[in-house]
């Protein structure tokens, strides 16, 4: 009788064991779980505007898919079991989703919002707080000066204030640490005092301060590209004491460089595009700056406001 209980027993505990490496494999509620076979999952990736973005949506075993038009996306061979998706899209921050598809290939609906790819929860930044936020710092030398003043803002009730009174005058604020490997776009607003006695100015630098820029420089609009050469832009001539808008983008794995400016009225006054050699020297952006350098006696002041920021 007790052989007879004790091979009861363990023939039930082998059983039970053997149950229970069944259900790590099998059991739809272990996250390792893998069915077996494939399905069908569609859904939307759409922007915090409910705009569809044409998304690469890729699985965590390399199948990948790409969003329409409108946002739309479907895998007819998605993996059954526990499987992790993601949603890519440039300028725009990834998102990533646990899908939990069933033997048999049962279809799933799953979607995704994406969010804009601001480095910093700050932009659009318009200094409404009264002094620099993080990681904003300023860049001062010689008699430069910065502040927050409310003396003449775009937007809001204030904007930021970069003042130099002797040539070489140096005032900057920066934005340190962006880290964008494929590329960034920004945009601000400035304001000028003087078009001929200070060189007011937007740029992107690597760690070596190597870097495109646009602005306001002896009296006429100008760019420099990845590569250091400068040009002035010509068809139009800046006024004195009037906010422009100006817009650069910088796509480092393209190899494209783009800009355009335009007037209070937001009407593009200037627009044009270069293709910059694959081999640019300036790999990375690490930084943003608005600059106002003093290149001849007697001083400016540039207002900059409305700044926006965002990684590819």
């Amino acid at each position: 009788m007790k052989k007879i209980l004790l091979a009861g027993f363990l023939a039930a505990a082998l059983f039970l064991c053997g149950c229970n490496k069944t259900l790590s494999r099998s059991n739809v509620l272990d996250p390792n779980y893998d069915g077996g076979g494939t399905g069908f999952v569609e859904g939307y990736v759409k922007n915090s505007s409910s705009t569809g973005l044409t998304a690469t949506l890729s699985y965590n075993n390399g199948t990948t898919a790409t969003a329409g038009s409108d946002g739309h996306f479907s895998f007819s061979n998605a993996p059954a079991g526990n499987q992790t998706l993601t949603a890519s899209c440039a300028w725009y921050a990834g998102a990533t989703q646990s899908v939990l598809l069933n033997v048999g290939g049962s279809n799933r609906n799953v979607n995704f919002t994406l969010q804009s790819g601001r480095p910093s929860g700050i932009f659009p930044y318009g200094f409404e707080n009264g002094a620099l936020s993080s990681p904003w710092i300023s860049n001062i030398s010689g008699g430069g000066t910065q502040s927050i003043v409310s003396t003449y803002p775009h937007t809001g009730s204030q904007s930021c204030k970069l003042s130099t009174s002797a040539i070489n005058d140096d005032a900057q604020i920066k934005y340190v640490g962006l880290n964008a490997l494929k590329g960034a776009k920004a945009t601000a607003w400035m304001y000028t005092s003087s078009l001929n006695m200070a060189v007011s100015s937007l740029k992107f630098q690597d760690t070596y301060s190597n870097g495109p820029e646009i602005g306001i420089k002896n009296g006429s609009f100008y760019y420099k590209n990845v590569t250091g050469s400068q040009n002035t832009i010509g068809g139009v001539t800046p006024v004195v004491n009037t906010w422009y808008r100006f817009d650069l983008t910088y796509e480092i794995d393209t190899s494209n460089l783009s800009y355009v400016i335009y007037d209070n009225s937001a009407t593009p006054v200037q627009l044009a595009s270069m293709t910059q050699f694959p081999n640019s020297s300036v790999a990375y952006i690490d930084r943003f700056v608005i600059e106002n350098y003093c290149s001849t006696a007697g001083g400016a002041v540039t207002y900059a406001d409305d700044v926006d920021l965002i990684k590819k």
